[in-house]
C-alpha cells in the first residue's frame, strides 16, 4: 500500500509523530510519502521520504487574501493544483490528512480530486478548525456557534485579525467539502475530540478514535537529577509546567498565582518559550528554561520533578501528560478537552478549569502520598498510550485501503465509533 501524508509543517510534535507513523507503516511493508508545502524551514527537514509541493510565495498571498477577506481553504489555485499533480504521479492508495488549513490549499479542489480518483482519505483532527469558521480550541467552550455554523465571530481579534468576518461562509464551505467527500474516514486523538466531531455538521461521517502514542522506551533510563542544577534544594518540592508557549491560555497567570498561594518549599520550573513582558511578570519562586530541545534533559525535568502541571484552557491530548506519566511523574490539570483522558486516581489528579485554589491543594494531595501516587503507577497507566497505538493506525489504513490485513484494531486502544 502506497500512502502519502499531507501537513503544513516539519516542526514542533509532528517529526516524532511522523517518524513513529512510517516505523509502523513500513514494518508492514507500506510505502510512505510525506507532501510539505515549499517554505524555508520544510526544505531544511530531515524527515524521511519528504518531497515539497507548491510555491515559496503561495503562503503569503494566500494569508494576505485571507487578512482582507476574512476567507480560508478557498485560495491556491495553483499550489493545489501542484499538489495534485504530484499526486497523480505517486498514485498512493490512501491519503493520510493532518494540518492542511494553514493558507496553503484550495480544499474543496483537493477534496474533489480525492473523491472522484477513488483514494482513501483518512483526516487526523489535531484540532477543531475543520469544524469551525475560523477557531481552532480556545472559544469552544465559550461559543457554540459552530455546531450548526458560525457567523459574527466574537474571536476575530484572537485569530490574526481578518478584516471581514467571513466565518459563516468559511464554515459552510469546510463542511460542504469534507461532507461530500464519500471516502473519508476522521481520525481523532482523543475520545473529547471525537464528541466534539458528533456535535458537529460532520457527525454522519465515519469516525475513529486513536490516541497519539508515544516511546515510552525513551523515558525508562533515568536522567541526571536536575534539582541541584537548578538550585533546588533536597527538602523542597519541585513543580514542573511544560509548554511550547507559555501563556495565559497555557496556565502562565495560573502559575504566577500558585506560586504565592503555595508556601516556601515548593520551587515552580517552567519550560517553555515566554515572552519578554510575562518573564518580567515572573515572582521568586518560579524557574523559567526556554524551550528544551535535548530529549535526555527534558526526561531529567520530568523525572527529577515531584509533579507535573498542566493548567491550560484548551487542549486536544496533551502528549506532556504521557511524557511525565511515562517518567514516573503524575499529573495535576485542568478538566478541559482531552486532557484528563491519560489520568486514572492513581497517577494524577483533575479539577475544574479556572480553579486555581483547587490547583494547589491537588499539588499539595500529589506531593504529600508519593505511596498513592506512584512511579509505578504513573508508568502502568502510561502504557495505554505506547507506540503499539500506531499499529492500530495501519490496520484502519489498510481496512480503508482493501488491504488484507490479519490485525484488528485494538479495542483497548482504539474505539471505533459506530455510526
Amino acid at each position: 500500500m502506497k500512502v502519502a501524508v499531507i501537513h503544513s509543517d516539519s516542526r514542533g510534535w509532528f517529526p516524532r509523530y511522523y517518524d513513529n507513523l512510517i516505523r509502523a507503516l513500513e514494518k508492514r511493508g507500506h510505502e510512505v510519502t510525506l507532501l510539505l508545502p515549499r517554505n524555508r524551514a520544510n526544505k531544511r527537514s530531515m524527515l524521511a521520504h519528504k518531497q515539497l509541493w507548491g510555491t515559496r510565495i503561495n503562503f503569503h498571498l494566500h494569508f494576505l487574501l485571507f487578512k482582507l477577506t476574512g476567507w480560508q481553504d478557498c485560495f491556491s489555485h495553483f499550489s493545489t493544483w501542484l499538489l495534485i499533480r504530484r499526486l497523480k504521479r505517486l498514485r498512493p492508495q490512501l491519503v493520510h490528512l493532518h494540518i492542511v488549513s494553514n493558507y496553503i490549499l484550495h480544499l474543496p479542489m483537493l477534496l474533489r480530486y480525492l473523491s472522484r480518483s477513488g483514494i482513501a482519505v483518512a483526516w487526523t483532527f489535531h484540532d477543531l478548525r475543520m469544524l469551525t469558521g475560523l477557531c481552532c480550541v480556545e472559544a469552544v467552550d465559550k461559543c457554540k456557534r459552530w455546531h450548526e455554523g458560525c457567523g459574527h465571530c466574537p474571536y476575530l481579534s484572537d485569530n490574526f485579525h481578518p478584516l471581514a468576518d467571513s466565518t459563516h461562509g468559511v464554515w459552510r464551505l469546510r463542511q460542504r467539502a469534507l461532507a461530500s467527500a464519500s471516502n473519508l474516514h476522521i481520525i481523532a486523538p482523543s475520545e473529547w475530540m471525537g464528541r466534539m466531531v458528533r456535535l458537529s455538521a460532520l457527525r454522519k461521517l465515519p469516525l475513529t478514535v486513536i490516541y497519539n502514542g508515544q516511546d515510552l522506551a525513551r523515558f525508562a533510563n533515568h536522567g541526571a537529577d536536575m534539582r541541584e542544577e537548578l538550585g533546588i534544594g533536597a527538602g523542597e518540592v519541585m513543580v514542573l509546567g511544560v509548554a511550547s508557549y507559555l501563556t495565559d491560555a497555557k496556565g502562565l497567570s495560573d502559575f504566577i498565582q500558585m506560586r504565592r498561594m503555595l508556601g516556601n518549599s515548593y520551587r515552580i520550573v517552567l519550560v517553555g518559550e515566554m515572552s519578554k513582558e510575562s518573564k518580567g511578570t515572573l515572582p521568586h519562586g518560579i524557574i523559567h528554561l526556554s524551550t528544551v530541545t535535548d530529549d535526555d534533559k527534558l526526561i531529567a525535568l520530568y523525572q527529577s520533578a515531584d509533579v507535573l502541571v498542566n493548567p491550560t484552557y484548551a487542549d486536544n491530548f496533551p502528549t506532556t501528560h504521557v511524557e511525565a506519566l511515562a517518567s514516573g511523574t503524575p499529573v495535576v490539570t485542568y478538566e478541559v478537552g482531552g486532557a484528563a483522558e491519560a489520568i486514572d486516581e492513581h497517577s494524577g489528579v483533575v479539577v475544574k478549569k479556572g480553579d486555581v485554589q483547587a490547583l494547589v491543594m491537588a499539588v499539595r494531595e500529589v506531593t504529600s502520598h508519593p505511596d498513592h501516587y506512584s512511579s509505578e503507577a504513573c508508568r502502568q497507566q502510561a502504557e495505554l498510550f505506547s507506540l503499539n497505538l500506531f499499529d492500530d493506525y495501519v490496520t484502519l489504513f489498510e481496512k480503508m485501503a482493501g488491504v488484507q490485513s490479519s490485525s484488528n484494531i485494538s479495542a483497548t486502544s482504539a474505539g471505533e465509533l459506530k455510526r
